[in-house]
């Protein structure tokens, strides 16, 4: 409604018909809007707009307004869509989480379970992901190297026992073969030392 200084309507509505210089607005809306303020009112079941608007000098005040069950239906239905929008977002991240999962993960979680194989010694686990080209596969590489390196280190501590024991036995035989040499030398002398012992035990004797 464009309304004058005298408060006469200047023009028709949807609310109102044949209102032209002969309808008053004197609400507090026209009255602000006269004022020159903007501004937004509630006047019975009615949202009402105000501003100032000025024709050749002559001051008018502008006046909208809308039912206030209709303003609230509009209010409802950017609700309703924000709504909608929120559960949209939320069924979004839910499926991106599920790929996390399978992707990231799943992944992460099998390669921490054979790490803690292999660090218990089970150096025959396999460790899966390795053919990946992303950080995973990085990862399962590294505990691929890994665990050769364990591998490697056993098979190193395997030889050197085999070197060792092999040693030992050679030198327990050494042993042996050094006292059987000993006790033949020692059961060669003892004749003769008993012959030597005989004889002059009998040369004592005769004298």
């Amino acid at each position: 409604i464009l309304v004058g200084a005298d408060h006469l309507a200047r023009n028709d509505t949807r609310f109102t018909k044949d209102a032209i210089l002969q309808r008053t607005v004197d609400n507090m809306a026209a009255v602000a809007g006269l004022k020159g303020e903007k501004g937004v009112v509630e006047i019975g079941d009615r949202l009402v707009a105000h501003a100032p608007f000025s024709f050749m000098g002559t001051p008018f005040a502008i006046i909208a307004q809308i039912d206030t069950e209709e303003a609230m239906q509009a209010v409802d239905d950017l609700l309703v869509k924000q709504i909608i929008i929120a559960i949209a977002l939320v069924i979004v991240l839910l499926g991106f989480g599920l790929f996390l999962g399978r992707r990231i993960s799943n992944p992460l979680s099998q390669i921490a379970c054979a790490m803690q194989l292999v660090a218990g010694g089970a150096t025959d686990t396999e460790v899966p992901h390795r053919e990946r080209a992303d950080e995973i596969g990085h990862l399962a590489g590294a505990l691929e190297h890994f665990r050769s390196g364990l591998i490697e280190k056993a098979e190193l501590e395997r030889e050197q026992a085999r070197r060792e024991e092999a040693q030992a036995n050679e030198k327990r035989a050494a042993m042996l073969q050094l006292a059987d040499e000993f006790e033949s030398a020692v059961g060669g002398i003892v004749p003769t030392v008993s012959a030597a012992a005989t004889e002059m035990q009998s040369t004592a004797e005769s004298m």
